[in-house]
């Protein structure tokens, strides 16, 4: 049984530390709100309507280097706790606390923006 809970745990988090980014252009970017741009979650997925926009696959990347730092698995908990952190604990509202968690802002800040 350890072995393959092993394997769902270790190989995102070999993929996005040792095999170049895959970018996927979809028409709806998968497990994310409707008109969501983009997400990086092991593979960047990007509207097709959004291909060439260098800042939002910048930023995508920048969310698949914190996952190699960090495991993808470990990168979820520590993405939404930040956003429900700042939700509940500091009284902002769930898009404040989105735009102003820390992973966004180092993607922002790696995209060019902040």
């Amino acid at each position: 049984m350890v072995g393959p809970l092993l394997v769902l745990i270790l190989l995102p988090w070999l993929f996005v530390a040792f095999v170049k980014p895959v970018v996927l252009y979809v028409d709806r970017v998968p497990f994310a709100p409707r008109g969501c741009p983009g997400m990086g979650f092991v593979f960047v997925f990007i509207q097709k309507d959004y291909k060439g926009q260098e800042h939002l696959l910048k930023h995508e990347l920048r969310h698949l280097r914190q996952q190699a730092v960090v495991s993808p698995w470990l990168f979820l908990v520590l993405y939404f706790g930040a956003i429900l952190w700042g939700h509940w604990f500091q009284g902002k509202s769930l898009s404040e606390a989105y735009q102003t968690c820390w992973f966004e802002r180092d993607a922002e800040r790696a995209a060019g923006k902040a």
